[in-house]
């Protein structure tokens, strides 16, 4: 189903000179923490997780650099995938659902285009600790993937079951240019766990399940079952997007990094449930007020939210400040009265 064929953010995406430098050589990555237990008569351990150039998933004990699990497609991993054929640049969102402390989801984004979805079993022996596989497939064009960890949040729209916001965008893996796209998919069994069985019978999502959506603001129905997606031109997503109060916040890199791994950043900003409304612009270090040109980053820079003294989250994007995505947690008092109250 097609909303609009616009081209998305090509106003804010024109290329700069100089763009020499691939995006994965200025993006080396950084393993994510996760809380893990493995065994049943593990305790719960901070552990490491890790992609690399290679396809494989390596989880590595934080304190002592131990090995308590691998995944690959092919043996010695403790536990194979067959569709594990590409490396992941550390594009690991991992969720604790339940809230005991322990991470039991992963979503993982590959250099191929792929979505990858886990189940993490706490307690479980390393052979059966994880279950997982491609949970939507974007591999169509090659030279695009996902660098960037996935944004994921919960929400509840009016006469609808909870779900699961998986947003994600994707980057040129080489040094040609590509035509990118930012996702917003939808998991609507948040809260199951699903077996190997259930993975094997599970149909990744594909663009052709989605609806089209020209750019962030072009409004669509609330009923998104599956999801969306919008074209980003030429524009990388080289950072996680952050989704507070329903509203997602990207920050876009408009062109290859330079040679010292600088690039222009631009930002956007939408509704997570019905991409609207109609944001997309840039700030000025200092200035909350949108400015034409973008801002000059390292590669990889994304959004931080910093608690102040007055009880306010304030987002930026490395010194400039990013009202859009500022959150208010200051308590916020409510009366109410019995019915049968005198």
């Amino acid at each position: 189903m097609k909303l609009s064929r616009l081209a998305g953010l090509a106003g804010l995406c024109a290329a700069l000179s100089g763009n020499v430098i691939a995006l994965p050589s200025c993006l080396p990555g950084h393993p994510v923490p996760i809380m893990v237990r493995i065994g049943t008569d593990s305790p719960p351990t901070v552990a490491l997780l890790s992609g690399g150039v290679l396809p494989r998933i390596t989880l590595m004990e934080r304190d002592t650099g131990r090995v308590l699990w691998t995944a690959a497609d092919v043996p010695p991993a403790t536990q194979q995938f067959a569709a594990m054929r590409a490396a992941f640049a550390d594009s690991f969102t991992a969720i604790d659902l339940d809230g005991d402390g322990v991470h039991d989801r992963l979503y993982a984004g590959d250099l191929a285009g792929r979505l990858w979805r886990f189940d993490l079993h706490s307690g479980a022996a390393p052979e059966q600790w994880a279950s997982g596989g491609i949970w939507a497939d974007f591999s169509t064009a090659a030279g695009r993937g996902f660098l960037a960890p996935p944004d994921v949040s919960l929400s509840a729209p009016p006469s609808q079951a909870p779900r699961l916001n998986i947003a994600a965008g994707t980057a040129r893996t080489t040094d040609s240019a590509v035509a990118n796209r930012f996702y917003v998919l939808r998991d609507q069994q948040p809260f199951d766990a699903w077996s190997d069985a259930d993975y094997r019978k599970w149909q990744p999502l594909r663009e052709t399940d989605l609806l089209a959506v020209g750019k962030p603001g072009d409004e669509a129905s609330a009923a998104i079952d599956k999801g969306y997606y919008f074209d980003l031109g030429t524009a990388d997503v080289m950072a996680p997007s952050l989704t507070v109060s329903g509203r997602a916040t990207l920050a876009l890199s408009t062109a290859a990094p330079d040679a010292n791994c600088q690039v222009a950043v631009a930002i956007a900003t939408f509704d997570i449930d019905t991409a609207a409304p109609p944001v997309a612009r840039t700030t000025s270090a200092g200035n909350d007020e949108p400015r034409n040109q973008p801002l000059v980053l390292p590669a990889g820079s994304g959004l931080v939210l910093t608690l102040n003294d007055s009880g306010q989250a304030l987002c930026t994007l490395g010194a400039t400040h990013v009202a859009a995505c500022d959150v208010d947690t200051t308590p916020v008092p409510l009366y109410w009265r019995r019915e049968d109250a005198d």
